[in-house]
C-alpha cells in the first residue's frame, strides 16, 4: 500500500511539472549558431549578440562570448517569433544569422532552434517590424522567408530591406514587393590581395597590386569590403550618381586610424582626402 501511494505521488508530481510547461506562456529552447563562413576566418575573434522578442513584448539582447555556439533562452509561445545572432568585432558588425520560431525548430528535437545565414535577412526584418509594434503573429512568415530565398538569387542581402520592412509595417505587403536593390558597377583599386563583402554569401575577390578592379552587380547602399589578410577595410556608399569610398586601417605603428576617401561620380572623376586620427 505504501509503495502504491509513493508511485501515485510521483506520478502526480510528473503530471504537474509537465502541465506547468504545457500551460506556460513561454518555451525553453536552445539556440544553436551556424558555422562561420570560410572568408570570415580572417577575423581573429567574432562575438555574437543574440536578439529575440521577450515575454513582455520588447526585445531582449544577450551578448555571447567568443566561442559560444549555443545558448538556452525563454521565448513566448507565439507564432513567427524571430531570433537573430548578430556577429560583431571591435569596430564592425556583419550580417546576422537567424531563424523563425516555431517553423525552424529541429525536426527531431522540438527544443532546438538552429540559426542559419540563409534566414538572417527574413528574421532581422521580422524582428525590426516587431519592435515597431507590428503584430507578426498573423503574418505568413514561413512563406515570406521562402520567397525571400527564392527571389534573392542566393544572397538575400541584395534585396531592398527598407522598402520591404516599410510595406510589412504598413500592412500593405505583397510578395511582389520582395525586390532586388538597383545595382551598378564599382571600379577602383583597393590594393593587392583577397577581398570580400560583409554578406556571408560574398565571394573572395583576388586582386593584383595596383589593379583597377570592376566589382559588378553591387547594390545601391552601404557596404563594407574587408581585406582577407590584414585589418584594413573599405566602407562604400554606392548611389546612382556617385560612390564614396572610405578606407579604414589601424597598423600598430600609427597609434590612430587612417581614413582615406575617394569620391567618384558617374563620369569617374575622383576627389581624394586623407585624415589621420590620433
Amino acid at each position: 500500500m505504501k509503495q502504491i501511494i509513493i508511485f501515485l505521488f510521483s506520478l502526480f508530481i510528473l503530471i504537474l511539472s509537465s502541465g506547468c510547461d504545457i500551460y506556460s506562456p513561454d518555451s525553453l529552447i536552445t539556440v544553436t549558431l551556424p558555422d562561420i563562413p570560410p572568408q570570415w576566418e580572417r577575423f581573429k575573434e567574432i562575438s555574437f549578440s543574440l536578439e529575440y522578442p521577450d515575454i513582455s513584448g520588447g526585445k531582449k539582447e544577450v551578448l555571447l562570448p567568443p566561442g559560444v555556439l549555443s545558448y538556452t533562452i525563454r521565448i513566448p509561445k507565439l507564432r513567427n517569433l524571430p531570433v537573430i545572432a548578430q556577429p560583431y568585432g571591435d569596430s564592425f558588425s556583419l550580417c546576422p544569422a537567424g531563424a523563425i520560431y516555431p517553423w525552424h525548430l529541429e525536426k527531431d528535437n522540438s527544443a532546438v532552434l538552429h540559426l542559419t545565414w540563409e534566414q538572417g535577412f527574413s528574421s532581422l526584418i521580422l524582428l525590426d517590424c516587431f519592435t515597431k509594434g507590428f503584430d507578426i503573429t498573423g503574418f505568413n512568415a514561413l512563406r515570406f522567408s521562402n520567397e525571400v530565398l527564392e527571389r534573392s538569387g542566393g544572397d538575400p542581402w541584395k534585396l531592398d530591406y527598407s522598402f520591404i520592412a516599410e510595406k510589412i509595417v504598413s500592412g500593405s505587403f505583397r510578395v511582389s514587393y520582395i525586390k532586388m536593390l538597383p545595382e551598378r558597377e564599382v571600379s577602383f583599386s583597393p590594393g593587392y590581395g583577397k577581398w570580400f563583402f560583409s554578406s556571408p554569401f560574398s565571394p573572395l575577390y583576388t586582386i593584383q597590386e595596383e589593379e583597377s578592379f570592376n566589382f559588378t552587380h553591387i547594390p545601391l547602399g552601404f557596404h563594407r569590403l574587408f581585406h582577407y589578410e590584414s585589418p584594413g577595410w573599405y566602407e562604400l556608399y554606392v548611389a546612382k550618381q556617385e560612390i564614396i569610398i572610405i578606407y579604414y586601417n589601424c597598423p600598430s605603428h600609427w597609434g590612430g586610424i587612417r581614413k582615406q576617401a575617394k569620391l567618384l561620380d558617374i563620369k569617374n572623376r575622383t576627389t581624394e582626402y586623407t585624415e589621420n586620427t590620433e
